[in-house]
C-alpha cells in the first residue's frame, strides 16, 4: 500500500487520523488478551503461575509446597521450570476435603446403628 507524501499543512490531521488508529488498535489488543487463545479445560500443563490461579494459592506458597514436596509437580533434569498438572492439583486439592458436621453425624449414627445391631 502506497501512499502520498504529506504536505506540512496536512500534518496536524494525519497526525490525529494516526492517534486515533493507534488507540484503536490499543483498544483491540486490550480485547484480544482477555480472550485465552487456548481454552483453560484443554491445557494439561501448567506453569507455576497458572497453578497458582488454579489452586488459588500464591506463587511463593506453591514454592513452598515444591520444596516440602507437598504438591504433585513435575520438573525435568537440568531445567528450572516447574509444571504442574490440571488433573493432578484437582486431585490434590479434592483430597483435602473435610466432612461437613452433617456427614461426620451420619457417620457416628451409622456406627452407633451398627453397634446396636
Amino acid at each position: 500500500m502506497q501512499t502520498q507524501p504529506i504536505s506540512f499543512d496536512q500534518l496536524p490531521s494525519a497526525v490525529y487520523e494516526l492517534s486515533r488508529k493507534v488507540d484503536h488498535l490499543t483498544l483491540l489488543l486490550s480485547q484480544s488478551r482477555k480472550i485465552p487463545e487456548i481454552p483453560p479445560q484443554s491445557q494439561d500443563l501448567l506453569t507455576i503461575k497458572q497453578a497458582s490461579e488454579h489452586v488459588n494459592l500464591a506463587v511463593p506458597t506453591i514454592y513452598a509446597l515444591v520444596g516440602r514436596r507437598g504438591i504433585p509437580f513435575m520438573k525435568k533434569d537440568g531445567i528450572r521450570k516447574l509444571y504442574f498438572s490440571r488433573e493432578e492439583l484437582t486431585k490434590w486439592v479434592q483430597e483435602g476435603r473435610r466432612k461437613t458436621a452433617t456427614e461426620l453425624q451420619a457417620e457416628v449414627n451409622a456406627d452407633l446403628m451398627s453397634r446396636n445391631a
